[in-house]
């Protein structure tokens, strides 16, 4: 048996080491396990909270990026003619989007 910081350590060569504390120090022990292993429950929890909350943000940031970078379809392109169409009637002959006035 050897002594190291007032605990008496046991070293029989078949066994483990064996550790003697006193049973207050124990049950302390004990208690802060339990403690510590219900807030690291709620870490688990908090963390998959937040991994949940990312994974919207980043569906709803792709949808975005997709809604203001992404193609725009055939619809809005014709849209987006129209207006050049009511130019080229207004503004006289347009060949090959070249406006070509005619002098008489």
């Amino acid at each position: 048996m050897h002594q190291i910081d007032g605990q008496t350590i046991d070293l029989q060569a078949d066994s483990q080491p064996y550790i003697s504390i006193p049973e207050s120090e124990y049950l302390e022990l004990r208690n802060q396990v339990g403690y510590w292993k219900g807030m690291h429950q709620k870490a688990l929890l908090r963390e998959e909270g937040l991994k949940q909350e990312i994974k919207k943000k980043m569906a709803k940031s792709g949808i975005l990026k997709n809604r203001l970078f992404g193609k725009k379809p055939k619809r809005d392109l014709q849209k987006q003619k129209k207006p050049i169409q009511n130019q080229m009637k207004t503004k006289g002959l347009v060949v090959n989007n070249l406006e070509v006035k005619v002098t008489a």
